[in-house]
C-alpha cells in the first residue's frame, strides 16, 4: 500500500522488522524483496511445490472441484455475523472437501505436514522472536489486522507490548491496544519512532497530517472504530481481500 517501503525505511533505522505471516513462502519472498526485508527475519507458511508429483486421475479430480468451488456463490453474514442458506450450504460443501475429501486423496501425504502459520502460531513466532533477540516483550511491536492476528496482538498486549490493529476487523480491533486507520502505512514509521525514544506515552492519539487516525482503547467508541477501520480496510484492501477473517 501507499507509503509503505517508506515507513519500512524509517522502522528498520528505529529497531530490527520481523514479517509473521500465514502467507505461503513464496509470496512473501516477493514481499520482502519488495521491501528489502531479508528472509531470515521471516515466519511464514513454508512448502515446496516440487515436493509432489500428481497423477492424472487425481489431476481431474481437483480440477473437478475446483470448477464446482468456482461455481458456488459468495459467502456472506449479516450485521450479527449470521449465514443465509446459501452461505451456510457452501460452508458445509467447503467443509466436506477439506475434512473429509481431501484426507482420503493421495496428496493429503503433501497437504497434511504444511504447517500455516496464524494464530497460536504467530504468538508462538513472537516469542521465538523475543527469546532470538535477548530483548523483552515490552520493546515489541505487534502490527496486524485479522483474525490471525488475535493470539499474538493479545500477548504482546499483555505483557506490555505495543500491541497495533491497523485497518483492522473487529477481531484485530477487539484484541489490540491502539488501531491505526489509515490509507498510507507513513504514520507506522511514526508510531516506530515515537515508541523507540520514549514507549508508548510518546504516541499521540488522534488525527496525522497524511490523514491517519489513532485509538486507543479507551479513547473512542469502539463500535465507531470498528466501523471505521473496516470500511477503510475494504477501501484499500479491496473489498473482497477487506471482507475476510
Amino acid at each position: 500500500m501507499n507509503g509503505v517501503r517508506g515507513a519500512f525505511s524509517r522502522i528498520d533505522k528505529a529497531m530490527p522488522i520481523y514479517m509473521v505471516s500465514t502467507s505461503y513462502v513464496h509470496y512473501v519472498e516477493a514481499v520482502c524483496r519488495y521491501l528489502n526485508l531479508s528472509m531470515d527475519s521471516v515466519y511464514c507458511t513454508r512448502l515446496s511445490f516440487d515436493d509432489y508429483h500428481m497423477g492424472d486421475e487425481e489431476k481431474q479430480a481437483v480440477t473437478d472441484y475446483l470448477r464446482r468451488f468456482l461455481e458456488l456463490p459468495p459467502i456472506s453474514w449479516d450485521d450479527a455475523g449470521g449465514l443465509d442458506d446459501a452461505s451456510a450450504r457452501v460452508i458445509r460443501v467447503l467443509k466436506n472437501f477439506f475434512f473429509s475429501v481431501l484426507p482420503s486423496m493421495p496428496v493429503w501425504r503433501w497437504v497434511e505436514p504444511v504447517l500455516p502459520i496464524g494464530g497460536e502460531g504467530k504468538a508462538q513466532a513472537v516469542t521465538h522472536i523475543v527469546t532470538r533477540g535477548a530483548i523483552s516483550m515490552e520493546d515489541v511491536i505487534y502490527v496486524g489486522d485479522s483474525i490471525t492476528d488475535v493470539a499474538a496482538l493479545e500477548l504482546v498486549r499483555r505483557e506490555g507490548g505495543l500491541s497495533v490493529s491497523f485497518n483492522g476487523n473487529r477481531y484485530a480491533i477487539m484484541s489490540a491496544e491502539y488501531s491505526v486507520v489509515a490509507r498510507s502505512a507513513s504514520v507506522l514509521g511514526t508510531i516506530a519512532e515515537a515508541f523507540r525514544e520514549g514507549g508508548k506515552g510518546r504516541i499521540r492519539t488522534g488525527d496525522y497530517r497524511d490523514g491517519a487516525q489513532i485509538f486507543t482503547r479507551d479513547s473512542a467508541d469502539p463500535a465507531y472504530v470498528t466501523a471505521l477501520s473496516e470500511r477503510t480496510r475494504k477501501e484499500v484492501r479491496g473489498r473482497a481481500i477487506g471482507e475476510l477473517g
